[in-house]
């Protein structure tokens, strides 16, 4: 699977890395889309089924807008975890989110893809998925996050008139 992951890789032009990692079978770091700073990683993990690759990206919030974040009520808090949850549920993408008191601190989206159905079609499919979704997240939180706009969750329910 490597071989044709890396063939297709080459192909499209999409620089990437070799990345030495003892839980994984291979694992390569990709800049999707190319001459972006944005990557992706692509993991064939030993403690998994011998056929599954993931496509998966992950963010770290920024201090300032988690400093943002600590600011709004608890329940504006809870609000935007849900509303973020809501976006990225309805992505043909996995997610998890890490957020201790509903502050968000990082999340990540993946894609998992099996042998099976493992063609250079779904395989680029999934990197862009992963990217958008990456994309989707981090303009959701400078949405709530970022000045002047915010911060805020109330502000933006005021602009839609609830």
């Amino acid at each position: 699977m490597r071989e044709f992951i890396e063939g297709w890789l080459n192909e499209e032009e999409l620089p990437f890395d070799v990345v030495e990692d003892e839980r994984t079978h291979f694992h390569l770091s990709v800049n999707y889309p190319p001459k972006s700073p944005f990557r992706a990683d692509l993991v064939q993990p030993r403690r998994k089924s011998p056929d599954l690759i993931v496509i998966g990206a992950g963010v770290t919030v920024a201090d300032n807008h988690r400093e943002a974040f600590t600011r709004l009520t608890p329940d504006d808090r809870r609000a935007f975890i849900w509303e973020f949850s809501f976006l990225m549920g309805g992505r043909p993408v996995e997610f998890e989110l890490h957020h201790p008191d509903h502050v968000l601190e990082r999340f990540s989206v993946t894609v998992p893809l099996y042998r099976d159905g493992l063609i250079k079609d779904t395989f680029m499919r999934g990197l862009r998925e992963v990217h958008r979704s990456k994309l989707l997240g981090i303009w959701k939180i400078q949405e709530f996050a970022d000045e002047p706009r915010g911060p805020g969750f109330r502000e933006f329910r005021k602009d839609l008139g609830i």
